[in-house]
C-alpha cells in the first residue's frame, strides 16, 4: 500500500488510500499511544515500588543500624559477663576442693549421727526390754515374798496363839515351892552351930 500511495503522489491523490493511510496512521498512533500510556503506568508503578523498596530499605538500614547498636551493646555485655563468669568459675574451681571435703565431712556426720541414732534406739530397746523383765521378776518376787510373809505371818500368829495360851496356862507352882525350899535352906544356914 505504501508503493501504490507514493506512486499517485506523482500522479494525484487516491482517497481511498488516503483514508486507509489515515486510518492506518490513527490506529497505529491509538496503538502507540496505548502502549506508552501502559509503559507509562507501569513506569509509574515501578516508580512507586522502587519508591516504596527505597523507603523499606531506608527503614531496613536504619533498623540495621540500631540492631547493630543493640548486638554491640549486647556482645560488650557478653564479654563482661564471659569475664564474671570467668571469675566464677575460678571461684568455683577454687571452692570446688573445701566443697568436696564439707561434702565429705556432712555425709560421714550424718552417717555417725544415723549410727548414733541407731544405737541409741538399740540400746533403748535393749534398756526397755530388761526394765519389762526386772519389772515382770520384781511382781513376781514380791507376789512370791507376799505369800511367803502371809504364811509366815499366819504360822508366827498361831504360834504367839500357843505361847500365849501356854503363858496364860503356865503353873508357876512349882517355882513356888523351889523358892519356899530354897528360903528354907537359907535360914537353916543362918541357923549357929549347936556344936561350936
Amino acid at each position: 500500500m505504501d508503493a501504490s500511495f507514493k506512486t499517485c503522489m506523482f500522479g494525484g491523490f487516491d482517497r481511498q488510500d488516503v483514508v486507509a493511510f489515515i486510518e492506518k496512521t490513527a490506529e497505529e498512533h491509538r496503538v502507540e499511544t496505548e502502549t506508552l500510556r501502559a509503559e507509562n503506568d507501569q513506569l509509574r508503578r515501578d516508580r512507586d515500588a522502587a519508591v516504596a523498596e527505597n523507603e523499606a530499605l531506608r527503614c531496613l538500614t536504619e533498623e540495621d543500624a540500631r540492631l547493630q547498636e543493640d548486638n554491640n551493646r549486647l556482645q560488650r555485655r557478653v564479654e563482661e559477663l564471659q569475664g564474671k563468669l570467668a571469675e566464677v568459675q575460678a571461684e568455683n574451681n577454687a571452692l570446688r576442693g573445701p566443697a568436696g571435703e564439707y561434702q565429705s565431712l556432712k555425709e560421714h556426720i550424718a552417717d555417725i549421727e544415723i549410727s548414733a541414732h541407731r544405737r541409741t534406739e538399740e540400746f533403748r530397746a535393749r534398756a526397755m526390754e530388761r526394765l519389762g523383765q526386772c519389772i515382770a521378776q520384781q511382781r513376781l518376787w514380791c507376789s512370791q515374798r507376799r505369800s511367803t510373809y502371809l504364811t509366815m505371818n499366819a504360822a508366827l500368829s498361831q504360834q504367839l496363839r500357843a505361847a500365849q495360851e501356854e503363858v496364860d496356862n503356865a503353873d508357876f507352882t512349882a517355882f513356888d515351892d523351889m523358892i519356899g525350899e530354897l528360903q528354907r535352906l537359907e535360914d537353916e544356914l543362918k541357923k549357929p552351930d549347936p556344936q561350936i
